[in-house]
């Protein structure tokens, strides 16, 4: 009988805290390596019953790691302030809103030279701008509003992240 085999059914029955069965007796009492393995086993489960109880912790000992681990976790202020990721967000948002205008400009001059040909001026003119302003009004809100969408939503990840963090400080 292979030898880990023999070793797994002498450890089953410690466990189960029976005899072992007549043939595995003799199979073992003729084995020098599995009748040391059970007598190490018996040995190791006597000290693991006899064993004295661990001692329990301070009362102090909770309240005194909480707070190291609150006083390490607190991040200056000043270090999230000014992060590259919202300098490139404000950036970005400039850029946009530059484009915007630069864009409404030249479609107001095309139009504007265009309509200086066929209608009198005071016409042309408030056509051209009455037409800007529509044009304005259908493309600003997704130019302008989106970034302030995504602003918004890490405004409420930044809130829920300090609330969660404020939690688990708590003692």
């Amino acid at each position: 009988m292979k030898t880990w085999f023999l070793k797994f059914l002498v450890s089953n029955s410690l466990n189960d805290r029976r005899p072992l069965p007549p043939t595995l007796e003799r199979v073992v009492s003729q084995s020098p390596s599995a009748q040391r393995f059970r007598e190490e086993s018996q040995t190791l489960d006597q000290r693991l019953k006899n064993q004295s109880p661990i001692p329990e912790a301070p009362a102090f000992l909770h309240t005194s790691i909480m707070r190291s681990v609150s006083a390490s976790a607190k991040v200056p202020a000043t270090q999230n302030r000014f992060s590259i990721f919202h300098v490139v967000r404000y950036v970005c948002l400039a850029s946009l809103v530059l484009l915007a205008v630069f864009v409404s400009v030249r479609v107001f001059t095309h139009a504007l030279a265009k309509e200086k040909s066929s209608e009198p001026p005071a016409f042309a003119a408030a056509d051209s701008a009455l037409e800007l302003g529509g044009n304005i009004l259908s493309e600003a809100p997704s130019a302008a509003i989106s970034p302030l969408y995504d602003e918004a939503a890490h405004l409420d990840h930044d809130m829920a992240s300090t609330k969660q963090f404020l939690l688990a400080s708590l003692p």
